[in-house]
């Protein structure tokens, strides 16, 4: 677990987030720490402290400040299209070689990562409530197609009694079921 101090702690943020969606002053960090929106260790004397964060709350407030860049972010016609229409997730190697050919920035390549990952994680979601709906609906046709064979069969046996009791028959073989009549 990696710990880092104020001024490594905005070049993990800038690294891992993008330099337009992360602090970019000691002071908002420090901010942060104060309003208890950044979990911190402080080492030091009262009144000369220092703070080391631990890779994980630097994670959690990363994620947290992006939720909120992502919410003041206008939503464009496309993605609002994309969202109604249940368009289907792009494949991240498209959203990555859209990042390296720079027609998109690395806040906005990271955004787009969540957004596509958010719509794949529905799209599985979706298919495992199909799979539920499929696996009953089989079970409801099993159960229904045995009921079925019974009923052929119970069927067929009293359809060959009534012959055989009008005929007045040996004990024979039913030749529908392949077993002596039972009288």
């Amino acid at each position: 677990m990696n710990r880092y101090s104020i001024p490594n702690a905005i070049i993990f943020l800038k690294e891992r987030y993008g330099a337009e969606n992360m602090p970019t002053s000691e002071e908002t960090l420090r901010r942060a720490v104060r309003t208890k929106d950044l979990r911190v260790q402080e080492d030091g004397e009262p009144g000369c402290k220092g703070y080391t964060i631990l890779e994980e709350d630097l994670i959690a407030y990363g994620d947290r400040r992006m939720e909120r860049v992502r919410a003041r972010m206008p939503r464009t016609q496309g993605e609002d299209n994309s969202r109604k229409q249940g368009e289907s997730p792009r494949p991240f190697a498209e959203v990555y070689r859209k990042y390296m050919d720079q027609e998109i920035s690395a806040g906005e390549y990271f955004l787009q990562l969540h957004l596509e990952k958010g719509k794949w994680e529905e799209q599985l979601l979706q298919k495992k409530q199909k799979l539920v709906e499929l696996d009953l609906e089989r079970s409801r046709v099993e159960s229904e197609l045995s009921l079925c064979q019974s009923a052929v069969e119970a069927y067929s046996d009293g359809i060959y009694l009534a012959k055989k009791q009008t005929a007045g028959g040996d004990n024979e073989k039913n030749p529908v079921t392949g077993r002596p009549d039972m009288e």
